[in-house]
């Protein structure tokens, strides 16, 4: 069995504040709604980008979203780079 726990929402661990807000900005500016979450609901370095995952998103809707991330990381923190985004739970 899996340790992630079952939840519509899932977080895409960013960890910088300024590229959580970046990131978040850009998915805000393509269409798509999201929740930043920053100290102190997080400790610093550790911020999340949340997701909400519902019944009625289509296979169309997920990929959109999927899609809209990587072009969000790609424009905010770059090809190549050491840092990335990281989807799901750290228990």
């Amino acid at each position: 069995g899996s340790t992630d726990p079952v939840t519509p929402i899932v977080p895409v661990t960013v960890g910088d504040m300024l590229l959580t807000f970046q990131v978040w900005r850009k998915l805000f500016d393509g269409g798509v709604f999201t929740t930043p979450v920053v100290p102190p609901a997080v400790p610093p370095g550790n911020c999340v980008i949340r997701v909400s995952c519902m019944a009625t998103h289509t296979e169309h809707h997920c990929r959109r979203i999927i899609e809209a991330f990587a072009r969000a990381e790609e424009e905010v923190i770059g090809k190549g780079d050491a840092h990335s985004l990281q989807v799901g739970y750290q228990l």
